[in-house]
């Protein structure tokens, strides 16, 4: 079992205080689970849940309303905005084990929403990919 690897990890943003148009962004939320694998010293296949939470915008523009309270397009509405999302992500990682490099490792991941509620006019997601280059020190 020392072979696989499984990480759980939660994230947060909480909005504080008010821009200077009086509102503010949802607060956030995603959670992330990880299942690895060490395939070879050099070769890491990994599968991972990651989800993801936020809400309505808290207040509004005033700039962009019309009067009478009327909201000339749905993406000014600040009630349109929020929804929830699960990806379905897998990866792939290299670590660097011997050299001057050692410690550092290239990751790769992609995948696709496997569930998807947007609340109003957002663009919703069909697939990422994403590279990255880790090292700890």
């Amino acid at each position: 079992m020392d072979k696989f690897e499984w990480a759980n990890n939660l994230q947060g943003t909480i909005r504080m205080g008010k821009n200077y148009h009086d509102y503010s962004l949802s607060h956030r939320a995603i959670l992330k689970t990880t299942l690895s694998y060490e395939l070879f010293p050099f070769l890491h296949p990994s599968v991972k849940l990651l989800g993801h939470y936020w809400d309505r915008i808290h207040g509004q523009d005033n700039d962009v309303i019309l009067p009478g309270g009327i909201y000339p397009a749905p993406v000014t509405h600040p009630d349109l905005f929020g929804g929830r999302k699960v990806d379905l992500l897998f990866g792939l990682r290299i670590p660097i084990n011997n050299g001057i490099l050692k410690g550092q490792s290239l990751e790769l991941e992609g995948g696709f929403p496997i569930y998807q509620y947007l609340k109003g006019p957002q663009p919703g997601e069909q697939w990422r990919l994403a590279a990255s280059w880790k090292w700890r020190f």
